[in-house]
């Protein structure tokens, strides 16, 4: 399940945080894509080669690149640094 929402202002909270709006604001899938061009796709992701949903997205919106970014503590050196900034 996707869950998208506008986000507070406050700067000084953890940037890891959901950081909401007091009350809550959600987006729906149809607004998110609408003013952010965000395009959602429901894919396996223990199963994602197999069930070739993702090639099929990649072949029709013409993808020829792929890039593959783990963002951790023990993958990204000064983790804790980059994310404060």
């Amino acid at each position: 399940m996707v869950k998208a929402w506008y986000m507070n202002d406050n700067d000084s909270e953890d940037q890891r945080s959901e950081r909401h709006l007091s009350p809550q604001r959600f987006v729906s899938l149809d607004e998110l894509s609408e003013k952010s061009g965000v395009l959602y796709y429901a894919i396996n992701a223990d199963d994602y080669e197999a069930e070739g949903k993702l090639a099929t997205i990649r072949a029709e919106r013409g993808y020829t690149y792929s890039d593959s970014l783990e963002c951790c503590p023990e993958k990204l050196d000064n983790y804790l640094e980059k994310i404060k900034s």
